[in-house]
């Protein structure tokens, strides 16, 4: 059953905006724990388990974000459960999970660690590499890389030497 953006505006208060327009579909199961609004009155709905919405223009949206965005219904949806006994439920959800889309690692953080004791670039010194979340180490089975390998995976606009080597300590750290 199709949910029209004024009648999803009346149903739920978002705590970020999503866009200058979105519609509704409550989803169909077994039974239906709640009436349902129309434009006309509210109905019995059909057996339902929840609603989803699909954001048609996301203009002026506030970037919602995953683990921050949550949804509260309002009185005025007088969303209840079915058959009607409750009062119009005012409960808020827990903060969205899930992903926007597939997302591409990048260099989060890169960092210097001195390995020889002095204040200049040299042998012993070593740098880290962090990614924005875990990878697929670019299919790289050893732990270890060597210059040529990691000429490969990264690009440095400087050089860092005639000889150097990595290693992965974890999925989305390097060690060089």
């Amino acid at each position: 059953m199709p949910i029209s953006m004024p009648e999803i505006v009346d149903m739920f208060a978002f705590s970020e905006g999503l866009g200058q327009a979105y519609t509704g579909q409550w989803l169909v199961k077994d039974r239906c724990p709640w009436r349902i609004y129309s434009t006309s009155r509210f109905v019995d709905g059909p057996p339902c388990f929840g609603v989803l919405i699909e954001v048609m223009d996301a203009t002026g949206n506030e970037n919602p974000e995953i683990g921050v965005l949550t949804v509260r219904f309002l009185a005025t949806g007088d969303v209840r459960n079915s058959p009607c006994q409750s009062a119009p439920t005012t409960a808020s959800s827990e903060p969205i999970t899930g992903d926007w889309g597939i997302t591409i690692p990048f260099v989060k953080m890169f960092f210097a660690e001195d390995g020889a004791g002095n204040e200049v670039y040299g042998n012993l010194d070593r740098m880290f590499l962090q990614f924005s979340e875990l990878t697929d180490r670019a299919g790289i089975v050893s732990d270890n890389m060597d210059k040529a390998t990691l000429d490969k995976l990264l690009y440095f606009d400087q050089s860092l030497g005639q000889d150097y080597e990595g290693r992965w300590l974890a999925a989305d750290l390097i060690r060089v």
